[in-house]
């Protein structure tokens, strides 16, 4: 089960594995790039007796568009692996990198429009108050009739324009693959001021190769 954070873009994501496993406790899989396990905690939003999540999280700076294969291990071929820290489960992500061969360029290109769907109805007919009496310090909106604003809400969030380019080269020879990619993104959200904006450097060759002897 994959939820992500109604935050906006770059909002961390929830990835549970098999249900959940503490009530108060992070359920999230670890996340493994490379062989190497990742960092993919987030800030809580604010203080409760149950876990939340409303900032981003590690996971988000891994670019999509840099990812070869994606497995997943459950229960204890995740644990026998990477030990309690993958006693949710482990999610294994491989990254691209150079192939032994004619270099190859790549480019991957998109961009969509998000915009709010379904809302929740709102009485704009009362005003501030409670009972039919106007209060200043009261919450609810059951004060006297008065000037509402027809779809206030709605008119608040606006269309949200994302785009997404992306370029990347590989190859090389048996000793010396090489892989390179650039990734810009410009991801617009609902709310106003809302947005990221992000650029992703790769850069992958084998080891040792830029030791100067």
């Amino acid at each position: 089960m994959v939820t992500t954070a109604a935050t906006g873009p770059g909002a961390s994501a929830k990835v549970v594995l098999r249900g959940n496993k503490s009530i108060s406790g992070n359920n999230n899989a670890l996340i493994v790039v490379d062989g190497v396990p990742y960092d993919n905690s987030s800030a809580q939003q604010a203080t409760g007796t149950t876990y939340n999540y409303g900032t981003s999280d590690g996971a988000a700076n891994i670019n999509p568009d840099d990812i070869e294969s994606i497995n997943v291990l459950k229960g204890s071929s995740a644990a026998a692996l990477y030990g309690s820290r993958a006693a949710n489960g482990a999610i294994l992500i491989t990254t691209k990198q150079g192939k032994a061969g004619r270099y190859n360029i790549d480019y991957n290109g998109s961009a969509s429009l998000d915009q709010v769907n379904l809302l929740s109805k709102f009485q704009n007919t009362y005003g501030r108050g409670n009972g039919g009496v106007s209060g200043t310090n009261v919450g609810e909106s059951w004060g006297p009739q008065g000037q509402t604003y027809k779809n206030n809400v709605r008119d608040f969030f606006e269309n949200a324009t994302s785009f997404n380019n992306s370029i990347s080269t590989y190859g090389g020879t048996e000793k010396v693959p090489g892989y390179v990619s650039y990734t810009n993104n410009k991801i617009g959200g609902i709310v106003p001021g809302n947005d990221l904006k992000r650029n992703n450097l790769n850069l992958r060759m084998p080891k040792g190769f830029f030791i100067f002897r």
